[in-house]
């Protein structure tokens, strides 16, 4: 399964301009998911759509043909070259891994139980300081 900020509880964040400017603050926001069978699942934490290839500590510039690059539509793109851990809130289990921002995502594992339950997903520095959220989350049962 894959979640993305367009369905964060309350930010908006449905598109890459926003993903780019990395609104949703230091942590980002949060799902609100169903955990059909308890059991262990993998979560992998993007900052960019898988299909990019970008790395997470990466710009990820728009293409010349986006919006985006129109005189008026013209963003500003946050990098995180400091990205050091990632972060996982889900079912009260935390769980956390490093993270190299070099690499396109981070796999973290964790048991949870079954029911309705939410998720938050970020990405910090080696400090602990929160940086951005994890605007991409892939989903498997293992």
């Amino acid at each position: 399964m894959e979640l993305n900020s367009g369905d964060w509880e309350n930010i908006y964040a449905d598109n890459s301009g926003f993903v780019r400017e990395a609104v949703g603050g230091p942590t980002g926001g949060k799902w609100h998911i169903f955990v059909e069978e308890a059991g262990e699942y993998q979560f992998t934490l993007r900052r960019w759509p898988e299909q990019t290839g970008a790395a997470l500590g990466e710009k990820y510039e728009p293409s010349e043909k986006s919006p985006s690059n129109r005189p008026k539509g013209k963003q500003i793109t946050r990098g995180f070259p400091t990205i050091a851990r990632a972060q996982l809130a889900i079912a009260g289990v935390q769980a956390e891994a490093p993270a190299d921002p070099k690499q396109t995502g981070v796999t973290l594992t964790v048991k949870l139980p079954a029911g309705k339950t939410t998720l938050k997903a970020w990405f910090t520095d080696a400090e602990g300081k929160d940086l951005c959220g994890a605007f991409y989350v892939t989903v498997q049962k293992k």
